[in-house]
Parts: C-alpha cells; structure tokens; sequence
C-alpha cells in the first residue's frame, strides 16, 4: 500500500495529496524489519557481527540500485542537456549521501523543478543507509546484539529516548528550515525509531500491546488511507499520524480478519515483494516522462506497464539472485565486492559528467540556441548576491555589509543608496543591477532570501514558512534602517504569483476589494502600508517590483523536438497570462499603489511586465532561463527600463 500510494502522489498530486507519505510508512517498516535481522543475527564478536550485518545491506540494496543509476544516468544524458544535478545525485546515492546533497542544493522536495531530477527520489535511501551506519554500534552498545541479560530493556530505553528526541528535532526544525526537517536522518529517525520500537514491544506482551492488538484492522486501514488525502500545509500533523497508524496496523493485523486477507493476498504481497524495485524505477520512468512525452490520460498505462516490466526484471534477475548468492566464502570479500562495484559505478558516472554526456544529448541544434541561456557559464545569475534559503537558515547570521554590490567611498557618501530585498525574482537581476550600479555609481546592496515569495511576507498567518521568512525579513529590515539614510530606498522584489488573480480586484472607489482576497493577501497589504507610513517617518522610501511574465512552456523541455508532445510544451499561449489575467492583476497593483499613497506612504512599482512581452513570444528561450526566472539575457533586457524605475524615484540624475 505505500509504495502504491507514493507512486499515484508522483503520478498527480491532485489525486491523494499526501501520497509521498508512503516514504514515511517504509521507514517504519525498514525500522521494524532491520530491528528482525539483527535479533536473528546475534554475535558476540563486534567485528563479525558488523560484517555480517552490512553485507546484508550491501547485498540488499546495492545490485538494484547500481544497475538502476547507470541506466537512468544514461538515459538523462539523452534529454537534459546538462545533466550534473542529476548525475551528482546519482552518485551520491550510491554511497547513502543523495539526500545531504539535495539538502545543499536547497532543493524543495515539493517544488515541481524537483520531477526533473532522475535520482530526487533517493534521498530516502540515504536516510535509511546513515540509519544503518548507526543502527548497529546501538544494538551493540546496549547489550542487544550480545544477548545480554537486559540488551532489549536498554535498546528499548535508549530507542525512546531518540524517538523523542527525534521527533522534538523534526517538528521544531519543520516550521524553520523545512527542507532539513525533510531530507536529515536525524530528524527522520524517530520514524525508523518507532518500528524498532513496534519489534520490541510485540515480543513481550502487556496490557497496552494487547489492547492494540484488538483493535480493528480495517478501521485502521481506512484512517490510513483517510491520511493520504490531507492536504500539504498539514504535513507534520499527517506524518506523525500515519507512523502511528501504521505502527497499529502492523500491531492488531491478525488471521481470519478482512484487512489480513487483504495484505496476504498473493498480488499485494508480490508487490511488497518487489516494492524496492518499484520504488527505484518508478521514478525514472515518470521523470524521464516529464522530460519527453509528458504525463497525459493517455499515457499512464503505457507509464505504468514499464515501471511494473522494469520492477519485475530488476526484482527477479538482479536483486534476488545477488542477494541469496554467495559471492565470496571469505565473508569480508562480500563485503569489499559489493564497495567496489559501487566505486566502479561512480566512476563511470563521473566519465558522463565531464564531456560525454554532450555527444549523447539528442538534439544538438536546439541547445546551441539555447546554450546562453541556460550553461553555467551564462545562467548564474544569483552570482551578485547573497542569498539564504529555507535549508540553510544562513540568515540568522549572516553579515549584510557583505552583501554591497558597489561598496560605499568616500565620494558616495552624499549620494543615495539602494537596499534590494527579494526572492529568487530579485536574484535573478543581480548581474543587471550590479551593472547598473557599477556604471552609475550607485551603491546598491542586493540580499535574496529563496522561497519567500511575497504571499509569505505577512508575519501573521500560522503558516511555517511565513515565520521562517517574516523573521529573515525584520533582520534586513533592521539592517537597512540602521544602514541607510534620508532619501534612501527599500525594493521588496518578491514573486506574486502565488497569490490568484482575484487578490488583485480594485473596487470601484478605487480601494483594494477584501471580499474575495485571501488572508494572507490582507496581511500583506495591512503590513506593506504600515510599513511604508513608517519608512515614510523616517525619511526612507519603499518600492516594489512585480512579477515577470511565468510561461505556459517550460523552456528547459520545450526547446527540443523529443518534447514536443509533453503537455507542457502543448499550451497554445506562450505567456501564462489565462486571458489576461495576469496583466489584469499588474495594472490592479499599480492602481493598489494610489491606494497605498492615500494611506501617507511613499510607495512606487517597478513593472518588467511590459519590456519582456515585447520580447518572449520570439525570444523566450534565449531569455528564460526556467518558467519562472530570465536568464542573464533577459535580465539585461531590462537594463533600461529599471534605468528609468531609478530616475523616476530620483536615485539617479
């Protein structure tokens, strides 16, 4: 059932909202199962009790998992034009590290960017091999790998107190830094913890267990199930409840009850069986999918018959056979066989990642013309900035002197400053400004806090992510009032887009209709003008920047013949502007900002809107460098018009 309900989540979110949840359930189980092999496996030899325990592992995971990232890091080379995110990815995952290093790369498990890497999936590979890597010295530390008297009652203590601690870690760090809350193995632990638990509490019976044991299955399975269906902002709830659910149903799933029938049917337990596999190679096929025919009604069943083909061949005639073979009998050759083939397999990789995966790119062509937007070389456009982020929380620390731009001398002093704060909008006009500000002499200080879109500017709403970026907010917001001076001013640069065209309704008095706007975009408002009446006191002046135009077509897929059916390159508007919404909901921000000076504060909107639809329908995929982001082509393109932004605010002569 979980690794079902993960595969309909990465199929359509829309379908069961909470499908990823299954990751979650495997984590008990692995926890559950793990705590098994090492009750049946006891030694009182430390050295050969690790060595046993690991080649195990090795032998359970490494065949399936090698023969899977050589082939997908093949296949990627074919359609993505630069693969490195992918193919690092893949090779981290060979040695358990993938999810440490999309936890670097700030990676949003739940941003749709994250479909297009082929290997995302295996961050919770690397949660379960760095469980293993302490698993056992626990075990053993407490006496339960030596059968000592007391080892279960101290590993049962000791698994308590991590779980806890574990689960303390997990939802504190959720509402701060969502990412690490997400990918870490020690804010996952307490998951693992439980099934450990759930092992030890089943061999000795009690009142609790025996009340447990009694309860319904079915009830169970259907509040399970119930879970799946919660929406995203209710994460921590939802994922704390489906460990504990499934903890029950693993405890009360007895003979001759409808649920046991169920999951001991031959298909459901083949299908357990071969979860592994499923698992690994579902997410391939759909990311390859995404990558080249796209994911339509139509191609489902053609999706799903090879990730079912690919499952079995992998579960028959890899992973079963290695892993009851014996492949050494000297036993720690088992182990070092299994470490080289991984080494051998990252190094092949690492042959892809220099130059050969561009002699295996499909369509050579297209990517010349589109190589200045998106290469590394041209498309680093955050380069002038400093920048924190949701996984890193660097903010709390962080040194804004150090993010100037253009630093102030002495023959600067009299002239007015610039403090531009945003989200990725505004790192990605950090070349342009930084150009700006160099040939103007404008000192200009650039800081872009990622995944902080304007909609979780309000400090108000109880949601986690406004509280991480509300506070990183208020600490520039102290810097620049310390920093600046009279007649300077503060850019909020941060996306809009999140919020629905309707937020945008002016009403006929020409004041911002509420009726049918959205909580958080009231607070925004409400904050937006106080805060602009107090910069206003204080003779500083507030600015903000609006949306650029998001495509309909993904330029990064949709350059290239092999994609031509995906359903992100089929929209017949180039602009994702739905009837002219969007520019319907610009044109009410600017008309916002008479309201806002009706309010005493001094308030002024740059619009990029303009300059880039005179450009995008020909040039989009030499000026976008994704969707939602300008290359440093498109930023330039707006070099004249933010010129004329600063004139207007009388930054400039």
């Amino acid at each position: 059932m979980a690794v079902v309900a993960v595969i309909i989540n990465h199929f359509n979110k829309k379908l069961l909202p909470s499908g990823y949840l299954g990751v979650d359930i495997f984590f008990l189980i692995s926890g559950f199962v793990i705590m098994s092999s090492v009750s049946g496996h006891a030694s009182r030899n430390l050295g050969n009790f690790l060595v046993e325990f690991y080649i195990r592992r090795v032998k359970r995971l490494a065949p399936a998992l090698i023969l899977f990232v050589l082939t997908q890091s093949s296949l990627i080379c074919l359609f993505d034009p630069l693969p490195q995110v992918s193919l690092t990815t893949g090779m981290k995952s060979l040695f358990g590290l993938s999810n440490l290093y999309l936890l670097e790369q700030s990676t949003d498990y739940f941003a749709d960017s994250t479909t297009l890497n082929v290997f995302t999936h295996t961050w919770s590979l690397g949660v379960e091999q760095q469980f293993y890597v302490l698993f056992p010295f626990l075990t053993w530390l407490t006496g339960f790998s030596r059968q000592s008297a007391k080892g279960a009652r101290n590993l049962f203590w000791v698994t308590v107190a991590l779980l806890i601690a574990s689960l303390i870690g997990f939802i504190s760090l959720y509402s701060s830094n969502q990412s690490a809350a997400y990918f870490l193995m020690l804010t996952r632990l307490w998951e693992m913890s439980a099934g450990c638990l759930l092992f030890l509490g089943l061999q000795h019976s009690n009142r609790f267990i025996c009340g447990v044991k009694n309860l319904p299955p079915a009830a169970v399975t259907i509040a399970i199930i119930a879970v799946l269906f919660i929406p995203l902002q209710f994460a921590v709830f939802s994922t704390v409840a489906v460990v504990m659910l499934s903890a029950i149903l693993i405890a009360c799933l007895r003979p001759e009850t409808p649920s046991y029938n169920l999951f001991t049917r031959q298909s459901i337990v083949y299908i357990g069986l071969i979860s592994y596999s499923l698992y690994l190679w579902h997410w391939g096929v759909l990311s390859l999918s995404r990558w080249t025919i796209g994911i339509h009604w139509w191609t489902v069943p053609f999706q799903v018959a090879v990730i079912l083909l690919l499952a079995v061949v992998s579960y028959r005639y890899v992973e079963t056979p290695l892993r009851q073979a014996q492949w050494s009998a000297v036993r720690w050759r088992n182990l070092a066989y299994g470490i080289v083939a991984l080494i051998i397999a990252a190094l092949v990789i690492t042959g892809l990642s220099t130059k050969l995966y561009s002699k295996l790119f499909l369509d050579k062509p297209a990517f010349a013309s589109r190589i200045a937007a998106i290469s590394p070389q041209n498309a680093s456009w955050n380069e002038a900035a400093c920048t924190t982020d949701r996984a890193s929380s660097r903010a709390i620390g962080v040194n804004f002197d150090q993010c100037n731009i253009l630093e102030s001398g002495r023959s600067q002093l009299d002239k007015k400053h610039l403090f531009w704060y945003g989200d990725s909008y505004a790192g990605q006009l950090s070349l342009v400004l930084s150009v700006i500000s160099n040939e103007a002499q404008l000192p200009t200080n650039l800081f872009t806090a990622l995944g902080c879109p304007a909609s979780q500017f309000a400090s108000t709403a109880g949601e986690t992510e406004k509280g991480y970026c509300s506070g990183v907010f208020r600490k520039y917001l102290a810097y620049f009032l310390g920093k600046s001076k009279a007649g300077d001013v503060l850019v909020l640069n941060n996306a809009f887009h999140y919020w629905k065209p309707e937020d945008f309704l002016i009403d006929p008095e020409g004041g911002l209709n509420f009726q049918n706007g959205t909580t958080s975009f009231k607070h925004y408002v409400q904050e937006i003008t106080q805060l602009s009446d107090e910069l206003k006191q204080k003779g500083r002046r507030l600015a903000l920047v609006s949306d650029i135009p998001v495509l309909y077509r993904n330029p990064n897929i949709c350059s290239y013949w092999f994609a031509q059916m995906n359903n992100e390159c089929t929209s017949e508007e180039l602009i994702n502007v739905k009837a002219n919404e969007y520019r319907r909901s610009v044109s009410n921000t600017i008309q916002s900002n008479h309201h806002f000076n009706q309010k005493g504060g001094f308030l002024d909107i740059y619009t990029p809107t303009r300059d880039l639809l005179s450009y995008a329908p020909d040039n989009y995929a030499e000026i976008y460098r994704d969707k939602a982001h300008l290359s440093k082509i498109g930023a330039l393109r707006l070099k004249n018009s933010i010129l004329a932004f600063l004139r207007q605010n009388q930054l400039l002569s």
